[in-house]
């Protein structure tokens, strides 16, 4: 099997511990293609095909100046239409990668667009190139982000694609619940088992059991008091006070600012450094995906587009009675993800306008744009919006990236960065969250937890 997972087995790495001490399986099954049909290479996640760097294992479509190419990097861009003084500069910029820590020290101190342009030398249309990936994943454009955080999403070449799991994350949580409470799950700890059997929630919160999940509890204030720390928490229209040795306030950091009563002032004034960005995903339902097959584009990307700059359908994973069908006339997801930022301004600004334009933007204005992109991409290869999709679901994250901009990660002038203040806690409280990783991600979630876990137990 070729994945990520793969790739990290016997690395001896936190993602590599977490599948062995879960027991989370590292080969799967997939949706079957037609071997009546020419093949694809079709994504398993909905990030390999962002960047070019798996145009020989993902096949993408380009869609530049109104006409198509494929796989553009596969032949080092032989074939692209862009300048040759533009191909050398993208190779380039594509093969730039890694970094010792003292570089990525220097790489945190400049913005990204600094980098691309004055230390490699390279022309901006490659930061424009750059901007919708790092405007995603980082929340803002390359001239607000530090280096460090764009640099680092440009991966060797060899790298494995990742996948997905069906319902995303929820297997990680599926798998860790099944393991600290056996009871929770009916069956085995095969794959299809923790995925798809229903949990027993009366198993989640039972006195006396070493580990207890309270769902629907809403926490609203952590305080010290005497040698603990209290936390009060409302359920079900009551407010319920409890005790603890330590704490380890994981929630996200707008949260715990807030809700950490007794918070130290360097620490809120380093909350207060924080810059958050909205992302926007749209799964387009459609009734077939045959002008995809025709263009031999499961994943798109394109340039100037009125809404977004990529999309794609996904090889999906299969588990017992989870076997949805991989055929260009069978219905299908495609999935765009886009940021909301806009070059030019300050990283705070880039993510106060960019969550006022994504809350106030309607349902209808979205669809329109869509629908219109869509059509702008697909009509000539047979798409007919009207015919083809079968409906539209928006999820808009008002907070989903936390921004990074110069010093995010080690401070600028000799002073610690506000996520370094941060992530040392106090008292009897750790604090751990993905923010304090930078890219908010399942990765960064449980890196965070695993530091928190060990300073909460070092109390």
């Amino acid at each position: 099997m070729n994945s990520w997972w793969t790739a990290i087995a016997g690395s001896g790495n936190q993602m590599d511990e977490l599948f062995s001490d879960l027991k989370i399986p590292r080969e799967f099954a997939w949706a079957e293609w037609d071997s009546s049909l020419d093949r694809l290479h079709i994504p398993r996640d909905n990030y390999s095909h962002m960047d070019g760097i798996y145009d020989t294992q993902v096949d993408i479509g380009y869609f530049i100046g109104g006409k198509w190419a494929n796989n553009i990097f596969a032949d080092n861009l032989a074939g692209a239409p862009f300048s040759e003084d533009l191909k050398r500069d993208l190779l380039k910029w594509r093969n730039t990668i890694g970094g010792s820590e003292q570089v990525q020290r220097r790489l945190d101190s400049i913005t990204y667009k600094q980098y691309i342009e004055q230390e490699l030398g390279l022309s901006p249309e490659v930061t424009k190139f750059a901007d919708p990936v790092t405007g995603l994943i980082c929340g803002a454009s390359p001239d607000a982000v530090c280096a460090r955080a764009g640099h680092n999403l440009v991966r060797p070449r060899n790298s494995a694609p990742g996948i997905s799991f069906p319902g995303g994350n929820t297997t990680f949580a599926r798998h860790l619940v099944r393991a600290v409470i056996p009871d929770s799950m009916p069956g085995g700890l095969s794959f299809n088992d923790v995925l798809n059997n229903s949990v027993n929630f009366k198993a989640l919160d039972v006195k006396g059991s070493p580990t207890r999940i309270r769902l629907g509890a809403t926490v609203v204030r952590i305080q010290h008091e005497g040698p603990g720390v209290i936390v009060v928490y409302e359920l079900g229209g009551k407010v319920y006070r409890t005790r603890a040795r330590a704490v380890l306030a994981a929630m996200a950091g707008w949260s715990n600012q807030r809700v950490i009563a007794d918070l130290p002032q360097p620490l809120r004034a380093a909350y207060d450094n924080f810059c958050y960005a909205p992302a926007l995903s749209v799964n387009v339902a459609l009734r077939n995906w045959r002008f995809l097959y025709k263009l031999r584009a499961p994943a798109v990307r394109y340039f100037d587009g009125e809404f977004g700059w990529s999309c794609n359908i996904r090889q999906s994973m299969t588990a017992g009675s989870f076997t949805p069908p991989l055929h260009p006339d069978k219905p299908v997801v495609l999935t765009f993800y886009t940021g909301i930022y806009q070059p030019g301004k300050s990283a705070k600004e880039q993510g106060d306008e960019g969550r006022q334009k994504l809350l106030s933007t309607s349902f209808a204005e979205y669809e329109r744009l869509i629908r219109r992109q869509m059509t702008t991409l697909f009509s000539d290869a047979g798409f007919h919006a009207s015919a083809d999709i079968a409906g539209i679901v928006l999820n808009r994250w008002g907070h989903a990236r936390v921004i990074q901009p110069p010093g995010f990660y080690y401070g600028l002038d000799g002073k610690p960065s506000p996520r370094q203040i941060v992530e040392k806690g106090f008292g009897k409280i750790a604090i751990a969250h993905s923010e304090l990783n930078g890219h908010q991600s399942a990765t960064g979630a449980l890196a965070q937890a695993k530091r928190g876990a060990e300073q909460l137990a070092s109390m």
